[in-house]
């Protein structure tokens, strides 16, 4: 079995920089896992399909919890008209709903998903 160490600090500026999806899949992934595997993709700004690739999820997913994010202001959407390019960015409330799943995950709130951010040198 894999073992996997969680970070001494679950500070969301761990999360910015070079960050890297470690994921444990037991059963399967709850919707707070889900949500927080977007919000986590989003925070630099991607489109729809690098969530989709990044997160592991099919297009209906995407589509449901991209429209979820969007109506409660935890993911804005941005529009390049001259390139025909959406990208999709987390919000400061996108950045709060993650860090109180980081702390979620050390009382074992959440279930078998672990996002890691790996801090740069």
């Amino acid at each position: 079995m894999l073992a996997i160490q969680k970070p001494d600090k679950c500070l969301l500026c761990c999360l910015y920089i070079d960050f890297i999806f470690i994921k444990v899949v037991l059963n399967y992934r709850s919707p707070v896992d889900i949500i927080a595997m977007i919000l986590f993709t989003a925070i630099n700004g991607e489109t729809k399909s690098s969530i989709m690739s990044k997160a592991h999820l099919n297009y209906g997913q995407i589509k449901k919890y991209i429209k979820i994010l969007v109506v409660n202001g935890l993911v804005i959407e941005r529009s390049n008209l001259s390139e025909g390019i959406t990208t999709y960015h987390t919000t400061d409330k996108g950045k709060n709903y993650l860090e109180m799943y980081e702390e979620s995950k050390a009382y074992n709130f959440t279930s078998n998903i672990y996002v890691f951010g790996k801090l740069s040198d």
